[in-house]
């Protein structure tokens, strides 16, 4: 099972540096919600949802209780993300050789908030918004893992390594892009003024987490 503990402290502190950062109190914790592949195969009632590319190494599924207005958010994680963090752990030491399998969990552990937030306050959210958030979210929490570790975000490599060197594994589904795309025009313009993690990047990030997606992205065209 992908839920053990090494990975539930991963995920905790993950949950931790985004709920400091955006200023919410997290509804559940997420590693509470690490499911096994048993319980992705094993039929349940309601509804389920796969919120990811089925070749994505990191998913988020929602199950929906028919007759019931409460849902079930399931982060489910392959094996060739959990097995390389178990090995090095990116809560002692992020580095390059397991930023790729980090950043992956915070994706989903982002999925999980934005879903559970919305939901909260009666509101969708859409699988851009998902995707643009984790695109955001993954350069906040591995720039502030690496501050924390060594004293220095190194926001430009950072933001150099995820967006230029990275592939998208979901071919042919073009949120995924446009989120990358526009994702990485907002760290390029943040990095035009600054190479550092600022007070008014956390306000305006703030401000950007509970605003439509067509006025976040107005912010960066």
């Amino acid at each position: 099972m992908n839920g053990d503990a090494a990975i539930g402290r991963i995920v905790d502190q993950i949950e931790i540096e985004l709920s400091k950062y955006y200023g919410f109190l997290p509804l559940a914790r997420a590693s509470h919600h690490v499911i096994s592949d048993g319980w992705v195969e094993a039929a349940i009632k309601g509804e389920l949802l796969r919120l990811d590319h089925p070749a994505a190494r990191g998913s988020v599924y929602v199950a929906s209780d028919l007759g019931s207005d409460e849902i079930y958010i399931g982060i489910h994680l392959s094996d060739s993300i959990c097995h390389p963090l178990r090995m090095q752990d990116p809560l002692a030491n992020l580095t390059d050789t397991n930023l790729d399998e980090f950043c992956v969990i915070v994706e989903e552990v982002s999925h999980f908030h934005l879903i559970a937030n919305r939901t909260m306050v009666g509101r969708s959210v859409s699988r851009l918004e998902l995707e643009f958030q984790a695109e955001i979210d993954k350069v906040i929490v591995a720039a502030t893992f690496l501050l924390n570790q060594v004293g220095d975000s190194h926001l430009r490599p950072l933001v150099n390594k995820l967006f230029d060197q990275s592939r998208i594994i979901a071919e042919g589904q073009e949120h995924y892009w446009e989120a990358s795309k526009f994702a990485a025009r907002f760290w390029y313009q943040h990095l035009r003024r600054t190479e550092l993690l600022t007070d008014s990047l956390q306000t305006l990030l703030r401000r950007h987490y509970d605003a439509p997606i067509a006025d976040r992205f107005l912010d960066i065209a």
